[in-house]
C-alpha cells in the first residue's frame, strides 16, 4: 500500500530535518584568532582570580575583537571581560587585554582592570583605534547616580609601549 500525500509531505519533511540538523555550519566555529585568544584570555582571568574561590568571570559578557592594533600589518587581540563576585562580595571589575599577533602565535602586550562597580562601566562591543591608541566608549557616574547605572558617556584611551599596555589620560 502506497502512502498518501500527507504521509509521503511528512516522511520528505523529516527526511529534510534529519538532513539539515546533521549539516555542521561552519559559521558557529570562532574564527581562528578568536579561537587561540580564548586560551590566552582563560590564563588571564585565572591569573587575575589567583586564589579566591568566589572570584568568577560572567564569561556570557567577554568580548574578543581582532585587529592590527600596532600598524606591524599582523592581526591582534583586544579582549573585554568582566571578573565579580571576589571575597564574595557583589563587586566586578572590567579588564582590557591586549595580545599582540606574532607569526602563528599571541603575545599578551599587557592586561589592564579599565573599570567596575562605582568607577565606569565599558561598552565592550564598540571599540575604536586613532592614531594608535585604543578608544573605548565608557558610561561614567555623575553624583548621585546609582551603582548600577553612570550615566555621563565618556571615552579612555589606552595605548601599548614597550611598558606594557596604559591608559592615556592626556591627548596631543
Amino acid at each position: 500500500m502506497r502512502p498518501g500525500r500527507p504521509q509521503r509531505l511528512a516522511i520528505m519533511m523529516m527526511t529534510l530535518a534529519l538532513a539539515l540538523a546533521s549539516c555542521e555550519d561552519p559559521s558557529d566555529d570562532p574564527p581562528a584568532p578568536v579561537a587561540e585568544a580564548t586560551k590566552y584570555v582563560d590564563a588571564i582571568v585565572s591569573r587575575i582570580k589567583g586564589n579566591d574561590p568566589d572570584a568568577e568571570e560572567y564569561a556570557e559578557a567577554r568580548k574578543i575583537h581582532v585587529l592590527d592594533v600596532d600598524g606591524d600589518g599582523v592581526k591582534d587581540v583586544v579582549a573585554f571581560f568582566t571578573v565579580e563576585g571576589f571575597d564574595g562580595g557583589n563587586n566586578y571589575h572590567f579588564y582590557l587585554s591586549v595580545l599582540r599577533g606574532r607569526p602563528g602565535s599571541l603575545a599578551e602586550a599587557g592586561t589592564l582592570k579599565i573599570g567596575g562597580k562605582g568607577w565606569r562601566h565599558i561598552d565592550f562591543d564598540r571599540l575604536g583605534l586613532e592614531g594608535g591608541r585604543l578608544i573605548v566608549q565608557t558610561s561614567e557616574y555623575e553624583q548621585g547616580d546609582p551603582l548600577c547605572c553612570p550615566s555621563r558617556t565618556g571615552r579612555a584611551r589606552f595605548k601599548i609601549d614597550d611598558h606594557g599596555l596604559k591608559e592615556v589620560t592626556n591627548t596631543p
